[in-house]
């Protein structure tokens, strides 16, 4: 039996979203009848033009006898006269009278009277401001639907349809939502919006988490000066002291780099950066060590600032009072060096020697097992 999670989707779709494409149609519909009612009752097409924005003009008509060359319900299409377009004989003409509309071929024009000739056998005259344009072409059976929409029985058509479609509409869905089969889908579908929530809230974390991933590193990438600035100002979801939130990055860089096979000097440099941060932190208990020892004996130390790292580990010697800390601190510093050697001997040394005064000090029985560091550390500079 296969099993879904919150980030899959659901295998089945129901009902009620199969009929989607249906939903959509029917506002479509109505959308439309909408628009043909509105330009039906504002607009008065028949035997009427309207500009189109282009310098071009349409004309449905019912009566083909006054236009040249027109059938019954054709679209005419006129483009109007201007400066660059000039009127000129044998052109088939369009005019706009008080009478009427009409078009036909321009015999001559003088003394602002135009003689058209009208589908060969009536001529008219009319004064040259009546003439809109030039007949382009006519189409064919295009203007019956808007000469339908311009009479009473086009305009009661559509608001019939309108009227009962919505009426349809609105009592099959109340019948459908009221019956056993409607409640259980829609019950199911709200299920299935409320776990497509869901999923997204989860994704969204997820991106969350890569997008600090991302601060993160971009955090650890400067110089020493530079990270610490940082991430004393770093205060993502983090509420406690500095160790904890040094805890929390170290805990994400661990996680993140432990199981790559190979890493690159970006990404070895970034785990150099938070090994250089570890005495900004205040301590080192053993949730630290474990991590920071997997990450020193994960890969050689990249970009490291060895004066800055050894003069601040003298300091936290010198002021912790801590001995977990103190034990802590010798594993990581024997680590370091077993994996990288190179550094400076005088360097090394005083930090071992600090460190043993520092375990002579608090003379300590637990301690014991952690005096010998110069010894130790002499043996691995040889």
């Amino acid at each position: 039996m296969n099993s879904k999670t919150l980030l899959d989707s659901p295998y089945e779709e129901t009902q009620i979203k199969d009929r989607a494409g249906l939903i959509v149609l029917r506002v479509v519909v109505i959308a439309l009848l909408f628009y043909f009612l509105i330009v039906s009752c504002v607009f008065n097409f028949t035997a009427k033009i309207y500009s189109s924005g282009f310098n071009y003009y349409l004309a449905s008509n019912l009566n083909p006898s006054k236009y040249h060359n027109a059938k019954s319900c054709d679209l005419l299409v006129i483009k109007s006269y201007n400066d660059d377009f000039k009127m000129k004989n044998g052109d088939i003409v369009f005019y706009e009278t008080n009478a009427g509309t009409g078009s036909g071929e321009l015999i001559s024009c003088s003394k602002d009277v135009c003689e058209i000739l009208i589908n060969g056998d009536q001529t008219k005259y009319i004064s040259e401001k009546f003439v809109v344009g030039k007949q382009i072409k006519s189409i064919r059976v295009l203007g019956f639907p808007i000469a339908f929409l311009d009479s009473y029985y086009g305009i009661a058509s559509c608001l019939i349809l309108l009227l009962a479609y919505s009426a349809y509409i609105t009592f099959s869905r109340v019948n459908y939502e009221n019956t056993v089969h409607g409640r259980k889908l829609y019950r199911r579908f709200r299920k299935e919006q409320k776990e497509e929530k869901e999923r997204k809230k989860i994704l969204k974390l997820l991106n969350n988490d890569a997008d600090i991933s991302l601060k993160i590193t971009n955090m650890l990438e400067g110089k020493y000066n530079e990270n610490k600035e940082r991430f004393l100002k770093f205060d993502y979801e983090t509420k406690g002291s500095l160790k904890e939130k040094y805890k929390y990055l170290l805990s994400e860089i661990h996680e993140a780099y432990l199981i790559k096979e190979k890493l690159t000097k970006t990404e070895k440099r970034q785990i150099t950066s938070i090994i250089e941060l570890v005495f900004d932190a205040g301590g080192i208990d053993e949730d630290m060590e474990y991590m920071l020892i997997d990450l020193a004996l994960k890969t050689k130390l990249e970009g490291f600032e060895e004066d800055v790292f050894f003069q601040n580990a003298v300091e936290f010697v010198q002021d912790t009072e801590h001995k977990t800390y103190l034990l802590n601190f010798a594993s990581l510093l024997y680590v370091l060096i077993y994996k990288n050697g190179g550094f400076d001997k005088e360097n090394v040394l005083r930090v071992a020697n600090v460190y043993d005064n520092k375990i002579q000090e608090l003379d300590d029985s637990e301690l014991k097992d952690g005096t010998g560091l110069v010894e130790s550390i002499s043996k691995l500079l040889k």
